[in-house]
């Protein structure tokens, strides 16, 4: 009986540890498939990631692009309206230059005319003023030859009388 006490236990543990290595290889095999499976998903969601990145670098690199062709566009757009609004500016002022220099030398030739007609009127005035001069000589000078008549007629008269 004592071996009795030692030789069933061992009996009914060798189906248990049939159990335990069938278990202990299948959570083995399990560990080493789900490791597998948790490298693989690893690698697929690095790809993912790695392909994500590529993308993100890709839109970047053509929002970038886009950016700097934009910018160059705005920028030839800017200078070509500066250009253009300094044309206009330079024809603007060159118009106006010439506007400015025909209307100084208008005003300068109705200055001279301007001059000429005030000597002309201050000649005019001389003139004028001689001429009455010489109309108020010649009207005394005629009043003094009537009176002289009429003292002469007086005298001729009173003579014969």
């Amino acid at each position: 009986m004592n071996r009795l006490y030692l030789l069933l236990p061992l009996l009914l543990l060798l189906p248990f540890a049939y159990l335990y290595y069938d278990y202990a290889q299948d959570a083995r095999h399990r560990t080493a498939a789900l490791a597998a499976e948790q490298t693989r998903l690893e690698a697929a969601a690095a790809a993912e990631q790695t392909a994500t990145l590529e993308k993100t670098r890709a839109a970047a690199e053509r929002r970038a692009a886009e950016r700097t062709a934009e910018e160059t566009r705005r920028e030839a757009a800017s200078i070509a309206k500066w250009e253009t609004d300094t044309r206009r500016l330079a024809d603007e002022t060159t118009r106006l230059e010439t506007e400015v220099a025909r209307l100084t030398a208008q005003v300068a030739d109705r200055e001279q005319h301007l001059a000429r007609l005030k000597r002309d009127r201050a000649a005019a005035r001389i003139a004028v003023f001689e001429a009455a001069k010489n109309l108020e000589a010649a009207q005394v000078a005629r009043r003094t030859l009537d009176l002289e008549n009429q003292r002469l007629l007086t005298l001729i008269a009173n003579q014969t009388q």
